[in-house]
């Protein structure tokens, strides 16, 4: 290698290095707690990290249902035996190397396919979705890194180190088996004669087979099984989801070299088809084969989805580019200046859930505390003794509750007891930009919470509270769900309030009854929908039976129990039924419904 290609690569890493370094302490953030969660659970079973159990959004689920296959999980928990440790700083600092990789590999194959290797790669390192995503401790690096490694092993025809590089992307993510259909293209245009090389192209999907097989076997179910039925349990792949995924992509497909190389390139791309060579036309297919498979394959329209076409964007165009150096700089000095603003938003946002924590853990020594939220949040708080809260659950009075507006908060009931305010904090990062946020329309995580490419905002990205549960009397001896205090009343296993007048219960729910020794029958007013296979009506007063009651179908019913002696102050009354069911894209387990119920004193 000359000294200018010795030097023009040594900047280009010291580039990525220096990115990767200013965040070496990056708070954990997005799905790096579930990725952890596999790692603890692979120090037992390190064969099988993927078998991990853990509570996601209320609900205990099986990470084989996680939708990509287990590279990641093995990488954090090799780090993990090796190190001992889970510190932020570590486990970046191991990550980096896959930035390196990346940075590498995409320098020796813009020498090959782009006469402008040096911005080609730059465009890479400077990309937005590479300076935010390299960050964390997803699979979207490992992925980029080793795809990228093992195309440019492919291309090098480097079969002793395209063979492992390859596995390890089909090992990260599902969407690599789209290699297979990219490099075949490349033999078809280039290298039709290299017969090993059409076979060699299918590693990806080859080692997905194997390990799929090698799953079923020792762990008793396809993962590709479980995930579907994540999915449908879910909804992820309502055809919403996708039209928005599909939005979502298109925007981020405009971004991923920048507006202006992007604007620049389409200008001129209609005049140029004539040029077009083996390589334009690879690069070309490649861009379209993946964004195909994007569209169908995705369902959340993330910016970190389209990295693995982002080494062929960058390449087709400098290609067709070629000459006008100055606009390339300029594109590359505008997408370094949009990521690294970007980047140090994200850091703000996470480290903001962080400090929250920090600020209060001295509590965490003298209750019990519960987090409603995921991400960070629940990270540092879980660390601390915090408990993740389930759909449904009843804290006690004393309890402390983390709780974020933004990350998946989940309904639960106060135990009879009444929240009181103890801290808030509205993170507001300093950056104008959003990548998420409550009012931010963006879809760089999820399409679900907008479509742009990212917003700009000056508003908070979450607001993070902390309450305390206060022991509360009951004042009401008969419940109508509708009514404002209902709430403080409510006990255990009855979900929030719907239509202003009803509430879902799960398999039984239990509610605080104020009471003064009257005698008097218990009044429950419920219905039983069509899809709801519960048939028979349990009620008991502090866990004696007082009443019960078999349905022959659906409907709205009055079940009314014979006069029963209340016991003085409160009364603690439990309703169960025999069956419950799981809804289409609900997550809650669900019995029938509650309108009224209480016994009603003789004035």
């Amino acid at each position: 290698m000359t000294v200018p290609r010795l030097v023009s690569l040594l900047l280009l890493v010291g580039a990525a290095l220096a990115a990767r370094l200013v965040f070496l302490s990056h708070p954990i953030q997005g799905d790096d707690y579930y990725y952890l969660a596999s790692a603890m659970y692979g120090q037992t079973d390190p064969l099988h990290p993927h078998h991990a159990h853990y509570v996601f959004q209320g609900k205990d689920v099986d990470m084989r249902g996680h939708p990509h296959p287990p590279l990641n999980a093995w990488l954090l928990t090799g780090i993990l035996a090796l190190t001992g440790e889970l510190r932020e700083a570590t486990l970046h600092g191991f990550y980096l190397l896959l930035s390196l990789l990346a940075v590498g590999s995409m320098w020796a194959l813009a020498r090959r396919e782009s006469p402008h290797p040096v911005l080609a790669t730059a465009l890479v390192v400077a990309s937005p979705a590479f300076l935010v995503s390299g960050n964390s401790l997803e699979s979207d690096l490992p992925l980029f890194a080793f795809w990228l490694g093992g195309v440019a092993a492919f291309v090098y025809r480097k079969t002793w180190l395209a063979v492992p590089l390859l596995a390890c992307a089909g090992l990260a993510a599902y969407q690599a088996v789209t290699l297979v259909p990219i490099l075949w293209l490349y033999l078809w245009l280039k290298q039709r004669d290299w017969r090993a090389g059409w076979i060699l192209a299918c590693t990806p999907a080859l080692v997905l087979i194997v390990w799929t097989i090698f799953e079923r076997v020792t762990g008793g179910a396809f993962p590709v099984a479980v995930a579907a039925g994540y999915f449908s349990e879910y909804g992820l792949q309502r055809l919403s989801a996708k039209l928005r995924n599909a939005a979502a992509l298109s925007g981020h497909l405009f971004f991923v070299v920048g507006p202006l190389l992007t604007g620049a390139m389409v200008g001129t791309l209609w005049k140029y088809r004539r040029r077009f060579d083996s390589t334009h036309w690879f690069l070309v297919g490649w861009l379209g084969i993946f964004f195909a498979a994007a569209l169908v394959l995705f369902f959340a329209g993330s910016a970190r989805y389209l990295l693995p076409l982002l080494p062929a964007a960058a390449l087709l165009t400098t290609r067709v580019l070629a000459g006008r150096t100055r606009l390339l700089a300029a594109g590359v000095a505008l997408q370094a200046l949009v990521g690294a603003a970007l980047a140090v938003a994200n850091y703000q946002h996470w480290k903001g859930y962080q400090e929250f924590v920090a600020r209060h853990q001295g509590e965490f020594a003298n209750r019990r505390v519960w987090v409603n939220g995921e991400w960070g949040l629940r990270y540092y708080a879980e660390a601390l003794g915090g408990l993740p809260l389930r759909l449904g659950q009843a804290v006690q009075p004393g309890d402390l509750v983390l709780s974020s507006q933004l990350a998946y908060p989940i309904p639960y009931t106060t135990g009879g007891g009444t929240l009181t305010p103890f801290a808030q904090t509205a993170i507001t990062p300093s950056m104008p930009l959003r990548l998420v946020g409550l009012t931010a329309r963006s879809a760089w995580s999820t399409a679900s919470m907008g479509l742009l490419p990212f917003d700009i905002s000056r508003d908070p990205v979450d607001v993070v509270r902390a309450d305390i549960v206060v022991e509360k009397q009951p004042t009401l001896s008969f419940l109508a769900m509708g009514d404002p205090a209902a709430e403080s009343h409510l006990v255990s296993g009855i979900y929030q309030l719907e239509s202003g007048k009803f509430r879902w219960m799960g398999e039984q729910g239990s509610v605080f009854l104020k009471a003064n020794g009257e005698v008097a029958p218990l009044e429950v007013k419920l219905y039983i929908p069509d899809a709801a296979p519960a048939r028979e009506v349990t009620v008991e007063v502090d866990g004696r039976e007082v009443g019960r009651q078999r349905y022959a179908g659906a409907g709205l019913y009055d079940l009314k129990t014979a006069p029963v002696h209340w016991p003085r102050n409160r009364a603690l009354v439990t309703v169960k039924v025999d069956q419950a069911f799981v809804a289409q894209g609900d997550t809650r387990r669900l019995g029938m419904i509650l309108q009224e119920i209480g016994f009603r004193v003789a004035r």
